[in-house]
């Protein structure tokens, strides 16, 4: 689980950067003390933003009740695939996305695992190896 709050609390110190440096940009703008080109940068930033923000942080904070109750779902499965897309340790177990953590679990395709997870960001809370 210190993965889980690691990566939350690195993720919602980021997105409050980016948040406060675009605010921080428009107010200048709005001043007239930044070049108006900037307000291209602005536009292109914020879709980037927006859906950052959904992943990164939204998905995770849905979690919190969970992850502090300890309330995970269960599945069971053969790893499909591991890959690591957009900063993401992802497996896929029966064609759904999970999150991992790559220091404490390193699974190899074929594999059968049974998992718990964490609802909303398919965080990985635990696993087991199944054996048959």
């Amino acid at each position: 689980m210190t993965y889980y709050y690691l990566g939350l609390f690195f993720h919602t110190t980021l997105i409050l950067l980016v948040l406060f440096g675009l605010i921080y940009t428009v107010i200048n703008l709005k001043r007239k003390k930044l070049h108006q080109a900037w307000w291209i940068f602005v536009i292109l930033l914020t879709p980037f933003f927006l859906v950052s923000f959904y992943n990164s942080v939204t998905m995770p904070y849905m979690d919190l009740k969970n992850a502090i109750t300890g309330e995970t779902y269960e599945i069971e499965g053969t790893i499909e695939d591991i890959h690591f897309p957009g900063g993401y340790n992802i497996i896929i177990i029966n064609g759904e996305e999970y999150r991992r953590n790559p220091w404490g679990f390193k699974p190899e395709i074929g594999e059968k695992y049974r998992i718990d997870y964490l609802p909303h960001s398919g965080h990985i809370v635990n696993y087991e190896l199944v054996t048959e």
